[in-house]
């Protein structure tokens, strides 16, 4: 050991193990190409310094497993999301094929919206309408399809229905215009 020194041109040298738990953890070196006697206040500041190198050690450790557990975590979030995200798609076509195979007019609207947001193709069976265009019309639009004798009754009605209870069922019925502007009575 003393030959490796002499190569090296180490002359004086101090060493502060670092004791966590009773356990050692790191070991501090200072070296001097030069004999040295070391001061109390050096010695201090030998311990303080390997207390604090620890501590970033620390720091850097319990960042790098953070960063490794939200990697972990965001990875297993996404798989779960796809997974969902596929059994949604399944349900959504299953359901397709169900309203689609009914020669009715099957829609949801969103009272609050005032919004056709779904409807099956029997809406261009019955009133020659496609379900995209019927979906991306605004209320002003489904007011023209009305017949003008139901126009007010039928808003007053929609309105009312905001008002629903979950389960509770509201029947109407009034005259619409198919895409000609033949007239067809509806019954929702």
């Amino acid at each position: 050991k003393k030959e490796e020194y002499r190569r090296l041109q180490i002359k004086a040298t101090a060493n502060k193990p670092l004791l966590k738990n009773g356990q050692l953890t790191a070991v501090l070196f200072v070296h001097y190409k030069d004999t040295h006697d070391w001061t109390t206040e050096e010695l201090d500041l030998l311990e303080e310094t390997a207390e604090r190198t620890w501590a970033a050690v620390e720091w850097a450790r319990a960042e790098t497993a953070l960063r490794k557990s939200e990697t972990n975590y965001m990875s297993r979030l996404e798989k779960e999301v796809k997974k969902r995200t596929s059994e949604l798609m399944e349900n959504k076509h299953f359901t397709q094929l169900i309203t689609d195979s009914t020669p009715d007019i099957f829609f949801v609207y969103d009272i609050k919206k005032w919004k056709i947001v779904y409807v099956n193709k029997g809406i261009t069976a019955t009133l020659g309408y496609t379900p995209q265009d019927v979906c991306s019309s605004d209320r002003k639009d489904f007011e023209k399809m009305l017949h003008p004798e139901d126009l007010k009754r039928r808003i007053s009605e929609m309105a009312k229905m905001v008002n629903l209870l979950p389960g509770e069922v509201h029947e109407s019925e009034f005259r619409i215009k198919d895409i000609h502007g033949e007239i067809h009575w509806l019954n929702v």
